[in-house]
């Protein structure tokens, strides 16, 4: 029995010590980590549309060829790159690195990488790329930091959190950002029949941000009449204006934004809803069977503003050429903008509009009221175009406020 015993605690040592966690240093400011990329890259093929694209469109024999191809140019054994197991992606305040392994050609891909001259290499943005034990570290730094030196000291600081949810064997990815004191974040990734599922909260420990962050969410829900129809639609509900930037002011961001350009005096007068509906089926076909040029997204929607949006915008529309009821701003057909009570509608392209009737049949089934930011874009009609398949393939995510928390819910089918 003690023999058992020891075989087995010296097997969850080596278990411990090969996973890339060990190389989570202390300070760190986020981290995300794949244990496993087959399984995750199976539960993608899982997805309907993983595999559409994956099989039907041919993505994975072209991958796999340009590999091997590659591999043997280097008499590097592509076999083996399949092997590699974990990928971790770890940041500290003024450093990023994204470590994956492990390899057992590990300098021969190092080598084959530097001598490709496939890593970014300019004034702003420099890549770096070290061999770390049998794995391959990629990094950027600002300075002369030792990102290696930074990521050889093992401190074993793998949150608690983190920990726990990758008990589970069903979890494909957990990712984790937390400043002491302040907030806490962290969403996990899981295949659940046949649908690839995220679930994350933001925690916030200061007042004044749990105070903010709660006003957000008293904007008025959207009725069915709200709804403008398209094969996929973005939704916005907030309070108003004010409260986004009252939120922004306590996260000591909204300088920032100011200086990247936020028109402040319009922000504080928007009503708190905007929605869009999109048809795109035809544009992605376009973008990958055509030479021609690609048949832009239709996309319709509106903005709502307390007050006269005309009068608001009127230095936005100065320059836009006025048509009856509506304005065609930007290089004259971009977008056909009208003004309707306190809403601002647009068209863009300004002389289409959308067709599919998708957006209010869904609205219907998946809208909880709740939501502060929903996307939701329906694959169903691209992947029958391009494949003749009948699916029910979709993406979906949302965020919303609750008891002082940010929550999202994300799906992919």
């Amino acid at each position: 029995m003690r023999k058992v015993f020891l075989i087995f605690f010296v097997m969850v040592q080596i278990f411990t010590m090969a996973s890339l966690l060990k190389y989570v240093p202390d300070n760190f400011v986020t981290l995300s980590y794949v244990p496993d990329i087959g399984k995750l890259y199976n539960d993608i093929k899982s997805t309907e549309i993983g595999d559409s694209f994956l099989n039907n469109l041919g993505l994975e024999s072209m991958i796999d060829s340009l590999i091997r191809s590659q591999a043997q140019a280097y008499e590097i054994d592509a076999d083996k790159l399949y092997e590699v197991k974990e990928v971790l992606n770890v940041a500290g305040k003024n450093w990023m690195a994204f470590i994956i392994g492990p390899f057992e050609e590990a300098d021969k891909i190092k080598d084959y990488i530097e001598n490709t001259g496939i890593l970014p290499d300019s004034t702003d943005v420099q890549v770096y790329v070290e061999k770390l034990d049998n794995n391959l570290v990629f990094y950027t730094r600002k300075g002369n930091v030792d990102v290696i030196s930074i990521l050889k000291k093992e401190e074993n600081n793998v949150p608690i959190w983190v920990k726990n949810t990758l008990k589970d064997s069903k979890v494909d990815m957990v990712y984790y950002s937390a400043e002491k004191g302040v907030f806490e974040s962290y969403f996990k990734v899981y295949l659940k029949e046949n649908v690839l599922v995220e679930e994350g909260i933001g925690k916030y420990f200061d007042e004044d941000v749990k105070e903010k962050l709660e006003n957000i969410l008293q904007g008025k829900k959207f009725s069915l009449d709200d709804v403008v129809n398209g094969e996929g639609f973005l939704l916005v509900n907030v309070k108003d204006g004010k409260s986004i930037l009252d939120l922004l002011q306590v996260l000591g961001i909204l300088d920032l934004l100011k200086e990247e350009g936020l028109d402040v005096s319009i922000a504080e007068k928007f009503g708190g809803k905007v929605f869009v509906g999109a048809d795109y089926s035809e544009a992605i076909e376009d973008m990958l069977y055509s030479n021609e040029e690609s048949t832009p997204p239709i996309l319709t929607g509106y903005v709502t503003f307390n007050g006269d949006p005309k009068l608001i915008l009127e230095d936005k529309i100065k320059n836009c050429k006025k048509e009856k009821d509506y304005y065609l701003c930007g290089d004259m057909d971009i977008a056909k903008v009208s003004f309707k009570s306190n809403k601002v509608e647009f068209n863009f392209p300004s002389d289409l509009t959308t067709t599919s009737d998708i957006n209010k049949k869904v609205f219907q089934k998946v809208y909880k009221g709740i939501e502060n930011i929903m996307v939701y874009l329906d694959f169903s009609e691209v992947l029958n175009n391009l494949f003749g398949l009948d699916t029910n393939s979709y993406l979906m995510f949302k965020v919303w406020t609750e008891k002082g928390e940010m929550k999202s819910h994300g799906e992919l089918r």
